[in-house]
């Protein structure tokens, strides 16, 4: 699989750390640089290590693992790739596709945001071009939160674009939410009434449960949902320092977190990874490879790949990205692992997800006997109804959802 980092925003959103640029002067030398990195990286996964298949194919909620070094999926992330005119998408799938071999039915993914969904003639030009999948990073429906987490877009752009997409052929949608979200004070909503602070008091949860239901109206295949956590390197996280805001209020999010998955549950949603949820053979597959120990190539400023032993880091600057590139240097360093530090991350991503962690692919690909080597843990956690085990692998129970980055270092190498 290839992600394509688009390091280009509008503005910044107050929770977001991740690498990206609110100055579009620098787009055209880093879209050429990225031109070479695809050119550099040619021959990336040729000597990559692609995991071993097992024989769970014929399930409903059987893992889309790859079964051949042809790529399966694209995901154009940021930043905001949507920023981008279509020319620039095009330019860039057009050299991904003459450089790797792509399959003929890849999940093809750009990343949006509801502000640059408003035009039908654009979301028909991305579909003509061979996006196929959409992810909107819509967070709420709510005018005061949209505003509280300084998102470019408004309340009226986050409910039309989905219908718009839709309108443009798109099928395979999926929505970003956003959850464990409280203003300073209740008097920070929009359009404030008595109506509403009594709803406000009586149902704390109000707005959750009312993004969540309008999301469900929308009839999309896909929703991906998050708590809302505080970077120090953010607006938030100097909000924070200087006690303007409050920290996340765990208890709430938990809460929230419940009425995620049961109200998606109830909908027909298959809570397939901690915060994925989609109808029946609507999986991201390109977010399940991640999770399943498949390498990917990562590109663009900031991006990571990992080639099934070794993981490479993109400068997270965009010069030192696009100079290191005129001169046709890859702009990376090499993290080397160690086996044990493979598999702990394999412990950490293949846990949060239904198919658990996969034993047999611990012996086959890293010689490593869980049961063997770490019996008391396992059988405490067994205990304490934190995981089972089903078909030689461990699942987290709905318990062990709420504790999953804790029972994965649990099982630390």
């Amino acid at each position: 699989m290839i992600y394509i980092h688009i390091p280009f925003c509008k503005q910044a959103c107050h929770y977001c750390d991740f690498h990206f640029s609110t100055n579009l002067k620098q787009k055209q030398a880093f879209l050429f640089a990225l031109n070479q990195e695809i050119e550099l990286q040619r021959a990336f996964f040729e000597s990559a290590v692609f995991p071993s298949q097992n024989s769970e194919t014929s399930s409903l909620l059987a893992s889309p693992r790859a079964t051949n070094k042809k790529i399966k999926t694209i995901y154009f992330g940021g930043g905001t790739p949507s920023i981008l005119e279509i020319s620039e998408l095009k330019s860039i799938l057009e050299k991904i596709k003459s450089t790797f071999e792509i399959d003929e039915n890849a999940e093809i993914t750009l990343e949006a945001n509801p502000d640059d969904l408003t035009s039908l003639d654009f979301l028909k030009q991305l579909r003509e071009i061979g996006f196929n999948r959409l992810s909107i990073g819509i967070q709420s429906f709510e005018e005061s939160f949209l505003k509280f987490m300084n998102r470019a877009h408004n309340a009226n752009e986050a409910k039309n674009c989905v219908k718009l997409a839709q309108k443009a052929g798109f099928e395979n949608i999926s929505v970003d939410l956003i959850y464990g979200v409280k203003l300073p004070s209740v008097n920070d909503f929009e359009n404030q009434s008595e109506e509403l602070s009594q709803n406000l008091v009586s149902n704390p949860h109000y707005f959750w449960k009312k993004d969540l239901a309008f999301a469900l109206s929308l009839n999309v295949p896909h929703i991906s949902a998050y708590c809302l956590t505080i970077e120090p390197k953010t607006q938030f996280g100097n909000s924070l320092k200087r006690g303007k805001i409050k920290p996340i209020d765990e208890e709430f999010a938990a809460q929230q977190f419940e009425i995620l998955t049961q109200t998606l549950k109830e909908n027909g949603y298959i809570h397939y990874e901690i915060s994925n949820f989609a109808k029946p053979n609507q999986f991201s597959k390109h977010n399940t490879a991640y999770w399943q120990d498949e390498p990917y190539l990562g590109l663009g400023a900031s991006a990571h790949s990992y080639d099934g032993k070794n993981r490479f880091m993109n400068a997270a600057n965009n010069r030192k990205y696009t100079e290191s590139l005129s001169k046709d240097n890859l702009p990376q360093i090499i993290d080397e692992l160690s086996e044990n530090d493979r598999i702990n991350e394999y412990f950490l991503t293949s846990l949060r997800t239904i198919w658990g962690t996969d034993l047999n692919h611990l012996i086959t690909k890293y010689n490593y006997n869980l049961l063997e080597n770490q019996s008391k843990t396992v059988s405490r956690l067994i205990d304490n109804k934190m995981i089972l085990i089903e078909n030689d692998k461990i699942i987290l129970t709905e318990t062990g959802k709420l504790f999953a980055d804790g029972i994965a270092s649990d099982l630390f190498v």
